[in-house]
């Protein structure tokens, strides 16, 4: 999806129309994001941020980041903003004209509150309020003929960085490089040792590109990426990806990388379960712990049957 295209839909929304008659409409961006929670919000927030930018609007991120997050949102050139406090979601509805919410861990109230107050939009499977506000639920599980006025439904909305389409791999039909990456929180490293262990067994001469701040077997040599960066250029070289069932899922995706995507945390099973029956990725639950058997016949067979057939 082109970001500045949900831009516009959404400014369709007959809410939206009262907005920007002096002086820019200012829009409230809010997401948290750092290494207890990772990056992913910030992730999938960001493009469309930008986006509201690039249309005229006076976009402000308001959130408690640090880490990968942070940069993501200072490299984008994005003003933050500390949530404020006793506020609905932490936005000032006399601040804004508009806001984009993707937080997990809110009462509902507090959503329609703030939906009462400003035309607002949640991301996904965050919070939500049933009787206001725009939904943009982008994952493949959901039925596009759904989409309306108020649910931007189907993966034509997912939030995903436009760079990725354009990287344009070259398909050799090999594996030379493969890219391993759980995304930004500290509760997944628990994952990484035994992965990319499994990864360097099942493809033991290849060049291996792993995620900075992951932690490594002693025998095995891998090339880290800088910290902090974003994934379009390793995906441009990877020939296949080993990620975390959340955005870089998608991201992968757009960019044309066959992937192996392990759900690592319960609310990336339903983002799994589609990506499975779409066959748009491979899936692996290991929320349970790793199945080194397992791992390897997805890797070493069915992952590289999937890089065979793009």
């Amino acid at each position: 999806m082109i970001p500045t295209t949900l831009v516009i839909r959404w400014r369709g929304y007959p809410a939206f129309g009262t907005l920007g008659a002096v002086a820019p409409p200012r829009v409230a961006i809010r997401c948290d994001g750092g290494a207890n929670q990772g990056a992913g919000h910030v992730a999938r927030c960001r493009p469309i941020a930008i986006a509201f930018h690039d249309a005229g609007c006076e976009t402000i991120v308001v959130g408690r980041l640090d880490g990968l997050a942070a940069w993501m949102v200072r490299t984008a050139g994005l003003p933050v903003r500390e949530p404020f406090k006793e506020k609905p979601c932490g936005v000032d509805a006399d601040a804004f004209d508009a806001a984009l919410v993707d937080l997990y861990n809110v009462p509902k109230y507090e959503i329609c509150a703030l939906a009462r107050a400003l035309p607002i939009a949640t991301l996904g499977e965050s919070a939500s309020c049933e009787a206001a506000g725009v939904v943009i639920d982008y994952h493949l599980d959901r039925n596009t003929s759904e989409d309306g006025s108020r649910l931007l439904a189907g993966p034509a909305y997912a939030p995903v960085d436009p760079a990725f389409a354009t990287i344009g791999r070259e398909q050799c039909g090999h594996v030379r490089c493969v890219l391993v990456t759980l995304g930004g929180s500290a509760m997944v490293r628990r994952f990484a040792e035994p992965l990319i262990a499994a990864v360097a067994e099942a493809y033991p001469t290849v060049r291996l590109l792993v995620a900075a701040g992951l932690p490594v077997p002693d025998h095995v040599v891998v090339e880290h990426l800088p910290q902090p960066a974003t994934l379009v250029e390793p995906a441009r070289e990877a020939d296949v990806a080993v990620t975390a069932a959340g955005m870089t899922a998608y991201e992968l995706a757009c960019a044309g990388v066959p992937f192996l995507a392990l759900i690592v945390a319960d609310n990336q099973a339903r983002v799994g379960r589609a990506l499975e029956r779409s066959g748009l990725g491979l899936v692996l639950d290991v929320r349970q712990g790793i199945d080194s058997r397992a791992l390897r016949e997805r890797l070493a067979g069915d992952l590289r049957a999937a890089l065979l057939a793009t």
